[in-house]
């Protein structure tokens, strides 16, 4: 009995022995398949990405609530490196190269790992709250490969930080063709609202459409039950692409296109019976839901005498004003900068009077590096000729008031005090 037993016990343990050897060998076998499958597919990833011979458009969405809507970068690679470009450099000529790499994180990812100005814009804090604060704008600089299209023209991903997909498209006319056909979007369609009409069994339902910044909000009723929906976009050389379609009163919207109608009414991307009628804001409206950008020789020399203080101010601190603007800012009328690659706004409280003027006072208040450079930078003194301690008001008068290229603000109390604001970005805004 005991040698039956002892007999019982080695086959037993031989059998055990046996198979944690084939299964470990198994396994073995199982990881070096894995590994080497996902080394083919980094190596056909990259393949792909240096096949392209204009290179990439990536449409790039920071923030995985979407809130400041998507920005375009060009992406050009090799087997080392990647030149980008962006829509929001001061010149869509300039273009930054630096290196990039192919790695597994939870899946086969594109690796920006070398610092870019470009590519980690939003990745970047600045140490002080509010957005691109210690936080940056939650954007990404890993990006997580979904898959390639069947025809190799387009690649999904998707943000390994802020979990938003997006996708890249394989160029087919130069970068900087591209990016100034999306400038030209950005440009043609600044109107902050639109009215859109959709007919259903006779009866004509209303739409209100506003442009918040990245971010379209679409209001309306549905069975006498009002209605709110908002979409994040950005823009394409068609017009404003939205990150997804939405369904409003039966039909899928995809976007606006840039594209009018004979009666001057925009349309919709993917369906040309639905038109968006923009409305024209009051001049004051325009004002402080735009950006508009200063520049030195844009203030009278009332102004001038101040911002000779701001330019000390960036001497001191060894930077230089990238640019500048008054506008909107996240909901707010803002003076938003940005210094050597650092920027913050600081805020105003306003009364809108009539369909031209405004009254406007710091409110003693800023985002991001505003407060640091307005206690170091003599920043204060930018603010000045807008109302600082004591409110101004302006009469606002413009080129065109449809589509206005530049604002002019004329106090009405010191009529001296004038303000020159431009529609288009201006590099080197002290020094122009």
């Amino acid at each position: 009995m005991k040698k039956y037993n002892i007999f019982t016990l080695l086959v037993m343990l031989f059998t055990a022995s046996v198979m944690t050897s084939c299964l470990k060998d198994q396994e073995d076998l199982f990881d070096e398949s894995a590994s080497k499958r996902l080394s083919e597919y980094l190596t056909n990833v990259q393949d792909v990405l240096v096949s392209a011979e204009n290179g990439w458009v990536l449409d790039y969405y920071p923030d995985r609530n979407l809130s400041y809507g998507g920005y375009v970068y060009t992406l050009k690679f090799d087997r080392e490196s990647v030149e980008a470009r962006f829509e929001n450099a001061e010149n869509v000529k300039d273009s930054i190269v630096t290196l990039y790499k192919l790695c597994n994180e939870s899946g086969p990812c594109i690796l920006f790992d070398t610092y870019n100005e470009y590519l980690h814009y939003f990745t970047t804090p600045t140490g002080s709250s509010g957005p691109g604060g210690y936080q940056a704008y939650d954007g990404d600089h890993m990006l997580l490969v979904l898959g390639i299209s069947e025809d190799k023209n387009t690649i999904t991903l998707k943000g390994t930080r802020s979990g938003n997909v997006m996708y890249m498209h394989r160029l087919t006319n130069s970068p900087v063709d591209y990016l100034n056909n999306v400038l030209d979007s950005k440009k043609g369609m600044r109107y902050k609202k639109y009215i859109l009409e959709i007919t259903r069994d006779n009866i004509v339902d209303t739409v209100m459409v506003r442009n918040a910044g990245g971010v379209m909000l679409f209001s309306y009723m549905e069975d006498n039950i009002p209605v709110s929906q908002s979409v994040a976009y950005i823009y394409s050389p068609e017009g404003s692409k939205f990150h997804d379609p939405i369904e409003v009163l039966g039909h899928t919207i995809e976007g606006i296109s840039k594209e009018q109608a004979e009666d001057g009414k925009f349309l919709a991307l993917n369906d040309s019976k639905l038109k968006f009628e923009f409305v024209i804001p009051n001049l004051n409206e325009q004002f402080v839901d735009g950006e508009w950008y200063i520049s030195y020789s844009g203030f009278s020399a009332y102004g001038q005498k101040y911002y000779n203080y701001v330019k000390q101010g960036q001497e001191n601190i060894g930077e230089v004003m990238n640019w500048a603007y008054v506008g909107d800012y996240d909901g707010t009328l803002a003076f938003v900068f940005n210094s050597s690659g650092y920027g913050g706004s600081l805020s105003f409280d306003y009364e809108l009077v009539g369909k031209n003027q405004i009254t406007m006072v710091f409110a003693m208040a800023g985002t991001g590096d505003g407060v640091w450079y307005h206690n170091n930078a003599n920043y204060a003194y930018a603010l000045f000729p807008f109302g600082y301690s004591a409110a101004r008001t302006f009469t606002i008068t413009a080129d065109n008031e449809v589509s206005p290229s530049y604002l002019i603000l004329t106090e009405d109390e010191n009529p001296d005090n004038v303000i020159k604001l431009s529609a288009d970005p201006i590099a080197d805004p002290l020094n122009h």
